[in-house]
């Protein structure tokens, strides 16, 4: 796939802006005013890239396409955009290498597992040391840049996999482990509707990713100084206790027996994404507007559909439809007032919780809906009809009466 503009946006004004900040005054050299970074960011929304392309590549291949189109004369909208889809496909064309991410993660210290997340991804879970894989002068360097003291005793996390570069391979390798985790947390907080507890806020998530994450070759040694730290952490969690993991580990076995057979796998699969990475922080009303973001994607409701969709869609699913509608009505009250505001509310933590319910309520109807649905579209007509009985028995009806006046048995 080549790079291609989208309709919404004027691509030679782009350009001319970009071109307007050249600066070629030093013979054999480049160079761009400060401003240049403001079309650079434009440039995220104007073109459309492969999907195969990471967000962690694009800036990357918009700046060599940039210098590119310099170095060739006068930038215009063609030839920016041409030589941004030369870019990216060298970048497509780079062989697949075997990369190692090293990072750990809040279980018990004992814990020892394996995972295959998908096709040519292995992550590995178990012991305390680094082993081969030489960590510790990132780890020296990070301590500078986080606000606690790094955790101690999370058991060791190593994601081997294929990449064509190592801030790929970094990408990819938070992807497998969000999914792994996200199924956890979900087989851990479906059961938790509430938190008593007082003092330092904790995020509701019990497995989280340590702060620090490297990337190296398959000796253990550096693939790149670059390393990726979660600048939230705000120190260690409590680890899940055996018995409460092995429940999580049973749910995910479940989770992955149903995720195998849907229609929409890879939706359902950016979704359990998500809603782990939601409530990995303390920010609570962050963590409110990811996972009302992500009822939305879950009804499958537009960026044009109005509100009330998404909570008709969400109710169905209830036998107790109306107090379900008051009560999402009440929680898209508060998202559009925290937007509008920017405030808190001292109910948050409530508030957090019952969002929280019915958007583990939906993922759970969607790891089942392979019984009942050959596509998302359906799902979504499912969830569009009428829950009222005399209503359902008039479409039914008519459905009926359709079936007879086309002459279908």
């Amino acid at each position: 796939m080549c790079a291609k503009w989208k309709d919404k946006y004027d691509p030679n004004l782009l350009a001319e802006r970009i071109e307007a900040g050249c600066d070629r005054s030093s013979p054999g050299r480049i160079g761009f005013k400060m401003e240049h970074h403001d079309c650079v960011t434009l440039l995220w929304s104007s073109l459309v890239l492969s999907d195969e392309i990471l967000e962690s590549e694009i800036s990357s291949i918009f700046w060599k396409g940039i210098f590119a189109a310099a170095k060739a004369g006068r930038i215009t909208a063609k030839s920016l955009c041409s030589e941004i889809s030369k870019a990216e496909k060298a970048f497509l064309d780079l062989p697949l290498v075997q990369f190692t991410v090293a990072t750990n993660i809040s279980l018990a210290p004992a814990a020892s597992l394996m995972r295959r997340p998908r096709t040519g991804s292995r992550i590995s879970i178990g012991g305390t040391s680094d082993g081969k894989f030489s960590r510790e002068p990132i780890i020296q360097h990070a301590r500078t840049l986080l606000s606690s003291d790094l955790p101690a005793n999370y058991p060791a996390t190593r994601v081997m996999l294929r990449a064509r570069t190592p801030a790929e391979a970094a990408s990819k390798a938070l992807d497998d482990l969000d999914l792994i985790r996200g199924l956890w947390n979900l087989g851990l907080n479906r059961r938790i509707i509430s938190s008593s507890s007082s003092g330092k806020r904790q995020p509701i998530n019990q497995i989280l990713l340590g702060p620090v994450h490297t990337i190296h070759k398959p000796d253990g040694s550096l693939a790149t100084q670059q390393f990726f730290y979660e600048t939230t952490f705000s120190g260690g969690v409590t680890v899940p206790n055996p018995p409460s993991f092995e429940r999580a580990l049973s749910f995910e076995k479940w989770a992955i027996k149903n995720l195998c057979k849907s229609k929409y796998r890879d939706v359902l699969e950016k979704a359990i994404r998500r809603y782990g990475r939601a409530l990995d922080g303390t920010d609570f009303n962050a963590a409110f507007l990811k996972l009302w973001s992500l009822l939305e994607l879950l009804t499958q409701t537009g960026k044009k559909d109005p509100y009330d969709v998404t909570i008709r869609r969400c109710s169905f699913i209830y036998q107790d439809r109306l107090f379900t509608k008051l009560l999402l009505e009440h929680l898209r009250d508060y998202r559009n007032h925290h937007v509008h505001s920017g405030s808190e509310s001292s109910l948050i933590v409530t508030l957090l919780y019952q969002l929280k319910r019915h958007v583990e309520d939906v993922l759970l109807f969607h790891f089942q809906s392979y019984k009942w649905f050959n596509s998302l579209d359906e799902v979504v007509r499912f969830l569009d009809l009428p829950p009222e009985k005399d209503k359902l028995g008039g479409k039914l009806k008519s459905l009926k009466l359709a079936m007879t006046f086309h002459g279908y048995k």
